[in-house]
Formats: structure tokens, sequence, C-alpha cells
């Protein structure tokens, strides 16, 4: 009986302290760090968060991994395999830092080995070094100049979405589309199937290399605006309305020259229209040209120079430029001298490795780009509208 009473009076005593005491909570908008003590606080804005940041920085990634083991960890994510790294014959020791690689998002990666790409390897075009650049990454007004120049495409590869828009079919990435080999420029940005590029020198007038147009069967094609690169990782494929045109007629097809003047459905806008010259270029002129190149997303080729010229026919410049930048024009300053019409081959076969790579010259060997000039079809608004 009494050891009853004793055990009654333990729980009673302790359900009692229990009711009686006082929660302990810390006050609003802040976090309690240790348990039951509210002298541990931390507030919003009590922490300076710029140290942890600099943790997810470039700079800070390259210090820490290198290009192969981030170049791997992209693989493993986006095959689910390994594959073998540029240089590597064993499995390398990255795998030993997954952990840490695991906390980097597939953004930071792919920034990071773009960056290392950029400035550690080098990245070769047709010409010495690749020149080409995505819009935007460089200056407002370069921006706003590749957005006048148009992407010519077979109507069968534009696919209508319910909103009345336009989706651009892509054929993948470009590695897996074209099977070009590890360490190509733009590798993992997607491609379409180009048929050329075009640009508009009047409100209903555009102009091409008369190869992208068959005259025969011209009505199957249109020009679209806007297939470009939003950033590193992200393509705009969503194509506004607005920004496809259709060809209507053809007011001029010169085979001998490779030129080809066709009307659109209807007027573009005048921002859209490029300023032409009559200026003849003068040999180590400094030239560019804005493209649609292998199908990628605009490109802009630059730091090329006219290595020989024809009077008022034309002119030989090295230009970066692939299959599907024929037609683009061939600025000097902010005025269309030209436009491209042919070149050397892109690739070259590796058999070892069963992949292409770019055919490579040096600045001055090689034929060079043929470029058409703007003699020939600069007058054709004034003589449409007479």
């Amino acid at each position: 009986m009494k050891r009853n009473i004793i055990v009654f009076f333990s729980v009673w005593s302790l359900v009692s302290c229990n009711n009686n005491a006082t929660e302990s909570r810390p006050v609003e908008d802040s976090t309690a760090i240790a348990p039951h003590d509210d002298t541990a606080l931390v507030r919003p804005g009590d922490f300076d968060m710029s140290a942890m940041l600099e943790f997810t920085t470039p700079a800070f990634i390259r210090q820490q991994y290198s290009y192969e083991e981030l170049y791997g960890e992209l693989q493993l994510r986006q095959s689910r395999k390994w594959q073998e790294v540029p240089g590597q014959d064993t499995l390398p020791p990255f795998l030993l830092k997954r952990r840490g690689l695991r906390r980097l998002t597939e953004k930071q990666l792919i920034i990071t080995i773009d960056q290392i790409q950029r400035e550690k390897l080098k990245i070769y075009g047709n010409y010495g070094d690749d020149n080409r650049e995505d819009p935007y990454t460089m200056s407002p007004d370069m921006r706003q100049l590749a957005g006048k120049v148009g992407l010519i495409i077979d109507t069968v590869h534009l696919v209508k979405t319910t909103d009345g828009n336009y989706t651009l079919h892509d054929r993948g990435i470009m590695k897996s589309a074209l099977g070009t080999c590890e360490g190509e420029h733009f590798n993992r940005q997607p491609v379409v199937q180009a048929q050329g590029t075009g640009f508009a020198i009047c409100k209903t007038v555009m102009v091409t290399a008369s190869h992208c147009l068959d005259n025969s069967n011209y009505k199957r094609f249109c020009i679209v605006f806007g297939y470009r690169m939003k950033d590193s990782l992200n393509a705009n494929l969503l194509i506004k309305a607005e920004d496809v045109y259709r060809v209507e007629s053809v007011v001029t097809y010169n085979a001998a020259q490779d030129y080809c003047v066709f009307k659109t459905d209807r007027p573009l806008s005048p921002e859209k229209v490029l300023l032409v010259s009559r200026r003849v270029p003068e040999v180590l002129d400094q030239v560019y040209s804005i493209g649609y190149g292998l199908g990628l997303p605009v490109k802009v080729a630059s730091k090329a120079f006219v290595r020989s010229s024809f009077s008022v026919g034309g002119f030989i410049c090295n230009l970066d430029v692939y299959t599907g930048d024929s037609g683009a024009p061939v600025f000097w300053k902010d005025s269309v001298i030209g436009i491209l019409t042919g070149g050397i081959r892109d690739f070259r076969f590796k058999t070892k490795e069963q992949c292409r790579i770019a055919f490579r010259c040096e600045d001055w060997d090689c034929e060079g780009e043929t470029v058409t000039s703007a003699f020939g079809f600069m007058d054709v608004c004034d003589r449409l509208n007479r």
C-alpha cells in the first residue's frame, strides 16, 4: 500500500510540473539556434551572405575543380553514364569529389566549363580562332542589328501553337545532330534545318543567296526572326506569328552571281530593314556578318578582313561562316556591302574518334569565303517603286 502511494505521488508531481511550465518562444521573425535558449537568435539581415555567395562563382569553382572533373560531372548528369573526357585514358579522380560537385547546379557547371574553354582551351574556326559570338554577349547595338537578320527555313519545320505563334522544330544539340567532336564551339546549342539566311533591303523586299531558294518552289519557304540564344543555356525556339514571313514572289533570280531578291507576303516593320552601301571594299578592310550557320541560333562572325576584291563584282574574306550562313549580309561598319554566297568546306572527319571537327586554315591559307557585292540588288527597291 505504501509503495502504491509513492508511485501515485511521483506521477502526480511530474504532470503538475509540466502543466505549470511556461513555453519558451523565440520572438517573431527570428529563429532560435540553440533549443530553449532565447538569447541565441538570428534575425533577417544579421548575416552578410556575400561571402557564402562567393563560393558559387565560376572563379571559386575553378579553384576547386579541374575542367575534366566539371566536364565529367556534366556528362554524368546529362547521359547518366560515363563518357570519355578528352585526354583521359583512365577513370579520373573527380569521382572522389562527387559530394561537392553534386552541390553545383547544371547551370553553374555549364557556365564554368564554357569560361574555361574560352580562356584556357583554344577554340578554332575555319580561319584561326573562331570569332563567332552570340549577340546576347555583345553590345545593345549589335543585338539590335542581329535581330534584323532572318532565318530561311522550310515551313514543315515550323509548328503552329494553340495561341497562333510558332515553335521551331530543332534536331537536338549540335554535337548529337551533326556528330561533331567534343570541344567544338557551340556543341550544346540546338540546331534547326536551316535553308539559309536572308535580310530586308526595303519594307517588302528581302535578299538571300540564289542557291538557298528553289525558283520553282519558293513558296514552301518562310523567313523567321528571333531565333537566338537568350543566355548560355537557353535558346528562343518560340517565334511570334508577327516575326514569320512567307515568300510571296521572286523579283530577281541571278544564278551566276548567286543572289535572289524576293517579296514577302506582307510589309516588314521599318526597324528590320538594313542599310545598304555602294562602297567597294579595299583589301584589309574589316568586315563581319550575321547568320544562321549550321542551323545554330543567330551568330555574329567578326574580326575578319577583305583578302582580295573583284571591283564591283565582290570580294574574298576570311569570315568564320558555315552552311546556313549563305545569304547572310556582310557588313562594313554598320552598312551591308555584300551577301555571303560560298566558301570552304565546313568540317573534316576524324576516323579514330568517329566525329567531325571544323576544317581549319590560317588566315591567308585556303580559298576564303566568297561575297557578292550589293551593287546587283541595292537599286531593286527604287525600280519597284517607280
